[in-house]
């Protein structure tokens, strides 16, 4: 969408959808706008977005860069969907968390928020994307070409497309066994209730 010339404005968990191939859809672009200025990027500072997800600049009411705002907001969804939860409640200088992050303290941000069993290039990609300065957050190409995504993009290849094959296999097996000819959910007798959890 940057390519297009639009930057979302509004990305969290609850606007990306999955389909039946667990392939992500970015959704409600109600706050997307056209990305303008000297650079093409500079937005005007709007109060939009949500805390948990929202850069720093938008927090203090700055102008702001759309593309890295955006970026800012994959990196706290990153967190989120690999650490479990939030990093912290907002990107401001304030916030128990963020200020680890806001002073540069690695290894202080991960020892106090107590996430733990994350790959260190995936620490080190987060933390470059929630980057309180924009200038310091990575591009999308950046980001692609990052150690930590590399390595799950070499998976996706193949052990991944294995794994997919598998789980949709699954499902398959899972649909047949609950729903009937006449498209209603139903299960076996035999089967106990311990069995259908």
């Amino acid at each position: 969408i940057h390519k297009s010339g639009i930057c979302h404005g509004d990305l969290k968990i609850d606007n990306i959808l999955m389909d039946k191939y667990f392939n992500p859809k970015i959704c409600d672009f109600g706050l997307a706008t056209e990305l303008k200025g000297e650079n093409g990027s500079v937005k005007e500072s709007e109060d939009v977005g949500s805390d948990k997800y929202k850069p720093p600049e938008m927090h203090n009411h700055e102008n702001y860069d759309g593309v890295k705002a955006d970026i800012f907001c994959l990196g706290s969804i990153l967190l989120i969907i690999t650490a479990g939860k939030p990093g912290f409640c907002a990107a401001k200088e304030k916030d128990r968390y963020y200020r680890f992050i806001y002073e540069n303290k690695f290894d202080d941000y991960w020892k106090t928020t107590g996430i733990t069993g994350l790959d260190e290039d995936l620490k080190k990609l987060i933390f470059r994307m929630l980057s309180f300065k924009p200038e310091n957050r990575p591009s999308i190409k950046e980001i692609l070409q990052s150690p930590w995504l590399k390595e799950i993009i070499d998976l996706n290849s193949t052990e991944y497309k294995e794994l997919e094959d598998k789980v949709i296999e699954e499902f398959s097996k899972i649909k047949q066994k609950i729903i009937d000819k006449n498209g209603t959910l139903t299960f076996d007798k035999e089967e106990s209730s311990s069995d259908r959890s």
